[in-house]
């Protein structure tokens, strides 16, 4: 990670496009300042005590990410385009403490600027299946 320049940044992932659900997940990790017109979509999912297992490439370094936050970006990945989103876990860098505390305070703006949220509920299950059908009824 490099530290991010501002206090008003945050990092923005760019999943880059896949024409075979086995290729490797591949983004571009971007800053970005508050002002820029730049639209997003925010990834909330459950962290669940999961180890970090899975390997993303982000810009072309190797990135080790929970099941969730993976099986969430490969979700949106695309054959024709870019999607670009904030998921938590790699737009803060982890390993970073003060980085950490001065973005958790942004969270709220992040969530409030944002195109719209993605809910990742995890892997497809009859549960999950389930509670997707009530939130649709609703």
């Amino acid at each position: 990670y490099n530290p991010l320049r501002s206090d008003d940044s945050i990092r923005l992932l760019h999943i880059l496009p896949a024409t075979e659900a086995s290729e490797r997940l591949s983004v571009l990790c971007k800053e970005h300042i508050r002002d820029a017109e730049e639209t997003y979509i925010t990834i909330s999912y459950t962290w669940d005590n999961q180890p970090f297992t899975r390997e993303i490439l982000v810009n072309g370094g190797r990135l080790l990410a929970t099941h969730n936050a993976y099986e969430a970006l490969k979700a949106l990945r695309q054959v024709d385009r870019t999607h670009c989103v904030w998921i938590d876990a790699i737009c803060i860098n982890q390993t970073d403490d003060a980085e950490k505390i001065k973005q958790v305070r942004r969270m709220r703006d992040v969530y409030a600027n944002a195109q719209h949220t993605m809910i990742w509920l995890g892997d497809p299950t009859p549960g999950i299946t389930a509670a997707m059908r009530f939130i649709h009824s609703l």
